[in-house]
């Protein structure tokens, strides 16, 4: 849509080059008291050009450096002559993550499903419409989803909400994926036998006409 093309070679989370499995594992050992990579909130705020030219696992690395940057544990300087000197931040009784954690970290449960305390807003074969909303902060949607009609695939109970909603509370969320149609989202040059899957919180979903 912006005239970007992305590399052959990013294709998302499959890993492909060595840089990439050392920036993945290195984030998922990085463990400094203070320290918080900003989520998919921060990715976002990345200079267009960039954000779109920059490969999957290098959106990663580049927001590790900024929220690094910004929590005082190294300077822009460091990071642009990596061989030259390094100073220590001053972190008390900071003790860095050993390799046996790590590989525990990577081995743990990270489904993050949360005990739910209300009843979701919809069920499994629902005809929904996602709300044709288009918030200023972090969101996700999809903007080709916004408006649509789709049909609830599969429910996967409460999980924690990902937008960006300000001082809101929205509560608890239950957590879906909608199937759209390829014809419903792109007209009728879209293969009518295509079918996209989108996870999306009650908060984004009405009922379809004719649905209480």
């Amino acid at each position: 849509m912006d005239g970007f093309t992305l590399p052959e070679r990013d294709q998302g989370r499959v890993m492909k080059e060595e840089w990439e499995r050392l920036v993945w594992g290195f984030l998922r050992s990085l463990r400094v008291p203070g320290y918080s990579t900003g989520g998919r909130a921060a990715s976002e705020r990345m200079p267009p050009d960039l954000y779109l030219s920059t490969p999957y696992y290098g959106r990663f690395l580049y927001r590790a450096e900024q929220s690094l940057v910004a929590g005082g544990f190294v300077t822009e300087a460091e990071l642009a002559d990596p061989d030259g000197p390094m100073s220590m931040p001053d972190i008390p009784n900071f003790s860095p993550m050993g390799p046996e954690e790590a590989l525990a970290r990577f081995a743990r449960d990270t489904t993050a499903e949360l005990e739910a305390r209300v009843p979701p807003l919809f069920t499994v074969g629902d005809a929904v419409i996602v709300k044709n909303e288009h918030p200023a902060g972090h969101t996700r949607v999809p903007r080709y989803v916004r408006g649509h009609p789709g049909i609830v695939h599969r429910h996967h109970g409460v999980h924690k909400f990902q937008d960006d909603t300000g001082a809101r509370d929205v509560g608890q969320q239950h957590l879906y994926t909608v199937m759209f149609t390829g014809p419903e989202l792109w007209g009728s040059r879209a293969h009518p036998k295509d079918r996209v899957y989108v996870e999306l919180w009650d908060y984004h979903l009405k009922p379809a006409l004719g649905q209480d």
